[in-house]
């Protein structure tokens, strides 16, 4: 899947219309993921995302479980 691919995917399942605001919260919630994954997750699912995307779950998170709904 390419930058173009996902935000795709974002616009046909969100309420948001502006592009810029699909990215930011594509951004947002890998962040997010990023930080709640264990060890090297982040980094193994990063490499599998568009390049500018992937880049936001560079970080090693401390590995929090989490519900649905508060993620």
């Amino acid at each position: 899947m390419n930058d173009a691919e996902l935000i795709a995917a974002i616009r046909d399942n969100s309420d948001l219309d502006d592009p810029e605001e699909m990215e930011r919260a594509a951004h947002a919630t890998l962040t997010v993921l990023g930080l709640r994954l264990a060890g090297g997750e982040p980094i193994d699912l990063g490499s599998q995302q568009p390049t500018s995307l992937g880049r936001s779950l560079a970080a090693v998170g401390e590995g929090e479980r989490f519900s649905l709904d508060a993620f």
